[in-house]
């Protein structure tokens, strides 16, 4: 009883949950294994009445249809097709051609090449291109666009003969203090003097010849040279050439179909608009104001060209000229220095380049290049780059339309003239470009397939074709069709105003006066005081209209408050003409009743007193300074300021001091 527990009997242990379910799905089990024979038989009762029902529903096969009929159709249609008589109606529509030596002898003819035949022939760059698709390039306006007026004579042919050609030879110059004889016709020739003439000269050794022309009645007519009243105004830009090509080869240079000749800049044309803005040159132009200048246009340009005695020696370099697409030749000016309003400060001038190359180029040289260019505006000694490729146009295409690559250079000079302008008006300009393009050229042929192009060049492309499609529809059997090809450039920036005035012509002389030398408070220096009103003199000129000549006048002790107008030597009883430079033969001519219309009014003069620098004695004239005049012009509200070192040349040849013995100077 020590040590040993009472026995206790086990607890019985209650089902769980998870032999439950195992129980549910152990009955299911049972349930289809007792049921399987019972489905299996329905289901195979069900498919043996489903054919059942289909046999009954099935039709009958016609009686015709046993084998032993259907063996019999088949022996008849053997037994036809060997027997019967069908090669008359076949043999039409199967003939056999059995002459086999004309066969062979046309087989050995040259293949005409004539539905092969394409209007041009490429020859293709060497080198792979990279195979990049093609687009656009980008295009840039001109830069820098300059306006210079010009108003002077420039040489025409014309069937009726100078007015001025019916005035005497100007007698010889006097000493300004008595008065000259009357010309008579037996009166000796003076000429000018050529280093003054800076204008149009014809070639050495030929003079202007006017060539005859037709009449209303178809008789000839014999033309002249004559001189010809002109004012015009001067449009100088520099067109971005380097950065073109540049663009052009970013856009061009890796693509598909590369033809350096026409994927480069070939320019077209120029288009110009211009506003009057006289009432208030300086205001803020709307974009409405802009108006087509048809003038300007290259169309226009050779109009107005066609009546000139020649051209003016070009001053640019010939390979910054695209010769008569952009740059049009300079107008035969007579007499008067053309170079200041025909060049561009970007492009390199001629005669300058060669002044500092030290092989002259000075005033009265003739100024032209070592390049010549042609119509295309090419130069002979341009060059491509390797593997260029090269064109020879047929019949079919028009050589101009085919496109070259010029000469590279940093810029080319835009220049047109403008001669629909009016007196006393003020204009601005802006210029933009059209290139051909090099996606859609001008020459058919040239372009490439849009299979190369970019998506958006494509797109573009079609809506031109489209629209040539139209044009081409409209035209008579005589026209050609000219292809959309142009890109243009964004607008320029607008040109400063300028005014188209006929200008006042006045040059000073020296300044005489008496100066007293007055001490400084400090008593140390000296200066000069004028003690009596300065006198100058000077050369004032006009234009003589009906003679389109410049009639020249110098005056002598002009004081301050002088009026420059009238009729000269009023009160001095001398013969009243004045001398006058024939445009085109260069002889003084003697022009009696002229009055000088435009009463300049002087308005101060300086100059004249004795320089500080100069060391002054009994014996010796110290240097005066240089003479300086201001003059108002009522015409324009304007002032004149005129410098005797800056009126040098102008004031000896219209003043005609080189005729005169240096004592009478």
């Amino acid at each position: 009883m020590f040590g040993r527990g009472k026995a206790t009997e086990p607890k019985a242990s209650k089902p769980s949950k998870a032999k439950k379910s195992s129980g549910s799905s152990s009955m299911w089990k049972g349930w289809l294994l007792n049921h399987i024979e019972k489905i299996a038989m329905g289901a195979f009762l069900a498919f043996t009445g489903y054919l059942v029902y289909e046999g009954i529903m099935a039709g009958r096969y016609e009686s015709s249809k046993t084998p032993e009929d259907l063996s019999m159709q088949a022996q008849k249609a053997k037994t036809e097709i060997e027997t019967g008589a069908h090669w008359n109606v076949i043999k039409s529509e199967r003939p056999l051609p059995n002459d086999f030596v004309e066969l062979v002898k046309k087989g050995r003819e040259d293949t005409n090449p004539e539905p092969y035949k394409i209007s041009v022939i490429l020859e293709r760059p060497t080198g792979a291109s990279g195979g990049e698709k093609r687009g656009d390039p980008e295009v840039f306006a001109p830069i820098e666009v300059k306006v210079a007026s010009f108003f002077g004579t420039i040489a025409v042919n014309s069937p009726r003969p100078a007015k001025a050609d019916e005035l005497l030879n100007a007698p010889p110059v006097g000493d300004g203090k008595r008065p000259r004889k009357p010309p008579t016709a037996a009166t000796p020739v003076r000429n000018l003097i050529p280093a003054y003439d800076v204008g149009y000269q014809p070639k050495p050794g030929a003079a202007p010849v006017a060539p005859p022309t037709t009449g209303r009645l178809g008789r000839p007519v014999e033309n002249k040279v004559v001189p010809k009243l002109a004012y015009f105004n001067v449009v100088t830009a520099a067109v971005p050439h380097q950065l073109m090509v540049d663009s052009y080869k970013k856009a061009f240079a890796s693509a598909t179909a590369y033809l350096p000749d026409r994927d480069s800049p070939n320019y077209l044309n120029y288009e110009v608009q211009r506003v009057d803005v006289t009432d208030n040159p300086d205001r803020n132009i709307d974009e409405s104001e802009w108006k087509d200048a048809p003038s300007c246009s290259l169309d226009a340009q050779m109009k107005e060209k066609s009546s000139w005695v020649g051209t003016a020696e070009e001053i640019s370099l010939a390979s910054y000229i695209v010769d008569q697409i952009l740059t049009m030749p300079i107008p035969p000016i007579l007499i008067s220095d053309y170079r200041p309003a025909f060049s561009h400060p970007l492009i390199p001038r001629l005669d300058l380049v060669r002044r500092a190359a030290g092989t002259g180029g000075g005033d009265g040289e003739t100024m032209d290049d070592s390049g010549t260019t042609d119509d295309s505006g090419t130069t002979d000694d341009s060059s491509g780059e390797p593997g260029m490729a090269s064109a020879v146009a047929t019949a079919a295409e028009d050589p101009k339309n085919i496109p070259k690559q010029i000469e590279v250079t940093d810029y080319k000079l835009l220049r047109f003239v403008d001669f629909d302008v009016k007196l006393d008006r003020a204009y601005r300009y802006r210029v933009r470009l059209a290139l051909e393009d090099p996606n859609y050229t001008r020459a058919k042929s040239f372009s490439p397939k849009t299979v190369d192009m970019k998506p958006e060049v494509v797109a573009r492309v079609q809506v031109l074709e489209a629209a040539d499609a139209d044009k081409l529809s409209t035209l008579q059997k005589d026209q050609k069709l000219v292809r959309s090809s142009k890109l243009q450039t964004p607008w320029s920036e607008a040109s400063a105003p300028v005014a188209t005035r006929k200008p006042t012509e006045l040059y000073s002389g020296k300044a005489v006066g008496r100066w007293d030398l007055m001490k400084t408070p400090n008593g140390k220096t000296e200066i000069a005081v004028e003690n009596m009103p300065l006198k100058a003199t000077l050369v004032y000129a006009e234009w003589a209209d009906d003679f389109a000549m410049l009639v020249s006048q110098k005056k002598n002790d002009v004081e301050r408050g002088t009026v420059l107008s009238g009729a000269p030597y009023v009160g001095t009883g001398m013969e009243p003409g004045l001398d006058a430079i024939h445009p085109i033969s260069k002889v003084i001519k003697w022009v009696k009743d002229f009055k000088f219309s435009n009463p300049v009014t002087i308005a101060d003069i300086r100059g004249g007193q004795p320089l500080a620098a100069e060391k002054r004695g009994k014996d010796k004239d110290p240097l005066p300074s240089g003479g300086e005049i201001v003059a108002f012009d009522p015409r324009t509200g304007e002032l004149i300021i005129s410098r005797e070192f800056e009126s040098t040349i102008p004031y000896q040849m219209l003043g005609f001091i080189d005729e005169r013995p240096a004592e009478e100077r």
